[in-house]
């Protein structure tokens, strides 16, 4: 009986590199390089950081305006409240003829008018683009016995960052910010005003209404 046919040492070698070859993780493909800066150079500076404006508050000057007024018509500007012969200064009043704490307000505000009116000027501002003009004259014509400013597009609530209705600024005769905030702080503000005196509560919380600034 023959023995099994050997195979020659020459296929067994080829055979056993061959299944070495097999057994061997194949080379990765070349993967993409990061994108660094070459050595030596440096990379491109990051875009600067534009900070938002900075909007006045008390202490600072008043953004000058000119807005026509709802009943006339008539081209009013800051200077002409503010600076008004035997004023002690302006108060701006951002108002609204829909927003529920406008409507709260009107009283108060009536009452400080009557109390302070012939020292300092009151003026009212709407700024709410969704609010008729026809609206805001007819409100104002009831509501309040002072100015009321149509604040088209929102411009000077924006010089002022003002947020919402109501909303006061009290503006001495020399331009600058006296008092920001609320009505219920307005009283003591304007005591201190027409007294002379600093005020000493210059800012407070205003609550109410968002300004609309869109249509």
């Amino acid at each position: 009986m023959r023995s099994p046919s050997r195979l020659p040492i020459s296929v067994l070698v080829l055979c056993l590199a061959c299944l070495g070859l097999a057994g061997a993780p194949r080379a990765r493909a070349a993967e993409p390089l990061e994108d660094k800066a070459p050595l030596g150079e440096l990379p491109p500076p990051a875009k600067p950081v534009v900070p938002a404006p900075a909007v006045p508050r008390a202490g600072d000057k008043a953004p000058a305006f000119t807005l026509k007024a709802v009943d006339s018509g008539q081209p009013r500007a800051l200077d002409s409240f503010a600076k008004a012969k035997g004023m002690k200064g302006a108060v701006l009043l951002f108002l609204s003829c829909r927003c529920p704490y406008v409507a709260q307000a009107r009283a108060p505000i009536a009452e400080l008018v009557k109390q302070y009116g012939d020292k300092v000027a009151f003026v009212g501002l709407n700024a709410n683009q969704n609010e008729p003009v026809a609206d805001i004259k007819s409100d104002a014509a009831q509501s309040f016995a002072f100015p009321v400013l149509r604040d088209d597009g929102s411009k000077v609530a924006d010089l002022y960052g003002a947020q919402r209705t109501p909303e006061a600024f009290v503006v001495g005769p020399n331009g600058l910010i006296r008092y920001h905030g609320g009505v219920d702080d307005l009283g003591p503000a304007l005591a201190q005003l027409v007294a002379g005196q600093a005020v000493t509560k210059f800012e407070s919380k205003s609550f109410g209404c968002t300004i609309k600034r869109k249509p």
